[in-house]
């Protein structure tokens, strides 16, 4: 795991991101959970996200993964495949959020325009890169489109 978690890091840094990767160190961890904890760790975000997403178009999305910010730990559902393109697409989307996080808590943002203006920018921002990542990799990326749409309206107060 450490290996691929190294090489995602490498493939976003080669990102023009903002973020100062240098803050990247101390502890992450990741660990394999079943779907109902990821429920409960996700919890009341997850809850009205859904609602959200499905108001403004979105399907019902399974819940994959979660990054928890204060724990500074990745939970992914059990049955992740280390070997899987899909897989490895949700890992490089949750640790984005790990990248933000230190960023925001660090104070040595290398871009201090990159504040979140709305809610759900930081979904955004992962899907984005999430979605350049499906294409080089030849995936398809047709959902993740989808979802840059629906948190764009949720940004604009059109959720």
């Amino acid at each position: 795991m450490k290996e691929l978690v190294v090489a995602l890091l490498l493939w976003i840094s080669g990102m023009d991101t903002g973020y100062n990767l240098e803050t990247i160190s101390g502890r992450l961890d990741i660990i394999i959970v079943s779907e109902n904890k990821l429920e409960e760790v996700c919890g009341e975000y997850c809850q009205k996200t859904s609602q959200l997403i499905k108001k403004n178009g979105g399907g019902k999305e399974k819940l994959h993964a979660v990054y928890s910010g204060t724990e500074r730990t990745i939970y992914i559902s059990e049955g992740f495949d280390i070997d899987n393109k899909e897989d490895q697409g949700i890992l490089l989307h949750e640790l984005m959020h790990h990248i933000q996080f230190i960023n925001k808590i660090s104070g040595k943002k290398s871009n201090p325009k990159k504040i979140f203006e709305c809610f759900y920018t930081h979904e955004s921002e992962a899907t984005y890169y999430e979605t350049l990542w499906r294409h080089e990799n030849g995936m398809n990326i047709r959902e993740q489109l989808g979802m840059l749409v629906v948190y764009t309206r949720m940004c604009e107060g059109k959720a």
